[in-house]
């Protein structure tokens, strides 16, 4: 098997990881009443109107500004 096959197959896992480590956290906390509703809301409005803006214009820059209008 190919050395870089196996450090990209690693990059990969270490990153899925993280991801669900978060999402543990986040429903261990919602299971025992660290998050309430409220601030449940205030995270996922957080999200979606800062997170995902950052995160698509940290992608954007990958692609020609025509490729993106279309």
């Amino acid at each position: 098997m190919d050395p870089s096959a196996i450090a990209a197959f690693f990059v990969s896992l270490s990153s899925i990881a993280q991801v669900l480590t978060i999402l543990a956290i986040g429903a261990l906390s919602t299971h025992n009443g660290l998050l309430t509703p409220e601030a449940r809301s205030l995270l996922a409005r957080f999200t979606l109107k800062l997170s995902y803006p950052c995160l698509v214009l940290s992608v954007a820059d990958d692609y020609n500004f025509s490729d993106l209008v279309r």
